[in-house]
């Protein structure tokens, strides 16, 4: 919190000294539940708040900014599940990696995925994997592509 205190007066920031002091616990707040949730993907926000210590105001609050603490949680998830997906390596199921990746069905998980990243995650994995042959059109991977037209 020291950290985040002493940024926001070195960028210039006066506001007053109480929302000074807000902002910070909640960037510590979120960074610590972000930590938490990429090692507990499976996890609610009640759980998050549990471990961190904190309340489930102070945690939604703290993540207001972005959308909510599920957005934030779904989010990580379909991150993770992605960079899985791309991995030649990673032949598992595609239900075992939803579910690894803490959703609860295989059809939320695609609704999500397709949402997010505009293909569903049998063609996202396919997509990848064939550019990692030698006849590959583009040497940029499709993520970091998908990623730029966005």
């Amino acid at each position: 919190m020291t950290a985040e205190l002493l940024s926001l007066a070195l960028a210039g920031h006066a506001p007053p000294a109480a929302e000074v002091v807000r902002t910070a616990s909640e960037a510590v707040c979120r960074r610590r539940a972000l930590r938490y949730i990429d090692a507990h993907l499976g996890t609610t926000p009640d759980d998050i708040a549990r471990a961190i210590g904190v309340s489930r105001s102070v945690l939604y609050r703290a993540f207001e900014p972005r959308g909510g603490v599920a957005s934030v949680i779904r989010s990580r998830r379909l991150a993770r599940l992605r960079a899985l997906l791309a991995r030649p390596d990673e032949g598992g199921r595609i239900s075992d990696l939803s579910r690894a990746c803490g959703f609860s069905s295989v059809s939320d998980c695609s609704r999500a995925f397709k949402a997010a990243y505009g293909l569903s995650p049998s063609d996202y994995r396919h997509l990848r994997w064939a550019e990692g042959r030698p006849s590959a059109a583009s040497p940029q991977g499709f993520a970091e592509w998908w990623d730029d037209l966005r």
